[in-house]
């Protein structure tokens, strides 16, 4: 009888010894996947972080002001050219609502540029805009959704100070109505002159 457990025993042990090979060679089989998985991970996640630096690179060295929100017009970031030309720091801007920010009472394009873009829209205007200490400044908007799958995501602005375009504008005008004036009282004086 003995003998027979022992052979009954030594069965299990022989049928338990090929069962462990199989699930070892299951197991390496599922190591090696996910190791080529885990390599094709690692290169894309490298892919990933080299387009961050890329895009990064691009908002933090922009001289336009980018703003990116959420659907709810919440600001997520603000590069530091926006920073500079409504006078906030990022902190200060995460999560409040844009047209809270920098919209002045007297603008009421602001809720409409952001409707727009919020239903999926684009927008390209000249308008003001206020700055931290309550200075409006002249900006070209521009502004876009973020698409991803068919879903909207998010949303971009762009603000480019043209203060200095406008300040020059009416420089311009201003020496256009002096000469035309200069020119206006030559005329008369010349016509004067002719006809005595």
């Amino acid at each position: 009888m003995l003998f027979r457990s022992f052979k009954y025993w030594k069965g299990v042990e022989v049928m338990n010894f090929g069962a462990t090979i199989i699930i070892f060679i299951i197991l390496l089989m599922i190591i090696l996947i996910n190791m080529r998985n885990n390599k094709k991970l690692i290169r894309l996640n490298g892919e990933l972080k080299l387009q961050t630096v890329y895009l990064q690179g691009l908002l933090d060295n922009s001289q336009d002001g980018v703003l990116i929100l959420d659907n709810k017009d919440k600001i997520i970031n603000a590069n530091k050219s926006f920073q500079r030309i409504f006078k906030y720091k990022n902190d200060e801007l995460k999560g409040m609502l844009v047209n809270n920010v920098i919209a002045d009472c007297g603008t009421k394009d602001a809720f409409e540029m952001s409707n727009t873009i919020i239903n999926g829209g684009t927008i390209n205007l000249e308008t003001k805009r206020k700055r931290k200490d309550g200075i409006l400044v002249d900006v070209r908007v521009n502004g876009f959704p973020f698409i991803l799958d068919n879903n909207q995501i998010g949303m971009c602005a762009i603000y480019k100070d043209i203060t200095s375009k406008r300040d020059s504008e009416k420089e311009l005008e201003l020496q256009r109505i002096y000469f035309s004036q200069l020119f206006e009282n030559t005329d008369r004086k010349s016509t004067r002159l002719n006809s005595s």
